[in-house]
């Protein structure tokens, strides 16, 4: 999910969403697995020298650093451009979600047994904390069964 509506020919994640859950049959599963988010240490998809520098320093200058970095010829002035991201955030996922008429079976967050998203983990549970801690997302949802074979 994190590279819909990125670019021009990629619909945007609000749409690839509604047309997947309208092509659902009852009770069908929609499973969306959205990460790094964009604000999290590394959500510009940058191996930046610094976490969160996606969100610190203006785009101009973290290309010109990237293209620095890799002796890059690449032309890229956006994240959009350079490495076709959404800027998906945890508020964003949780907001396409609402609404489209699914049942939430699974939602987790900070999936992983690395060290470092361990820690997340516990900071994320800091409300101001949590869209800037919150590493992915992972979710299951469900069309519920309508009808007589409820």
């Amino acid at each position: 999910m994190t590279y819909y509506g990125a670019r021009p020919d990629r619909p945007d994640p609000e749409a690839m969403v509604h047309r997947m859950a309208r092509r659902l049959h009852d009770g069908g599963l929609l499973a969306v697995r959205a990460g790094p988010l964009w604000k999290a240490p590394y959500g510009g998809h940058l191996d930046a020298w610094l976490p969160w520098a996606h969100l610190i320093f203006p785009e101009p200058v973290i290309f010109e650093r990237y293209r620095l970095d890799r002796r890059s010829t690449k032309t890229a002035t956006t994240f959009e451009e350079g490495f076709g991201v959404n800027r998906m955030t945890l508020d964003r996922l949780r907001s396409i979600m609402r609404g489209r008429g699914l049942e939430c079976l699974h939602f987790a967050t900070n999936v992983s047994d690395h060290p470092a998203v361990k820690v997340m983990r516990g900071l994320a549970r800091l409300p101001w904390l949590e869209e800037y801690c919150t590493q992915n997302a992972y979710g299951v949802w469900r069309r519920p069964v309508t009808g007589p074979n409820r």
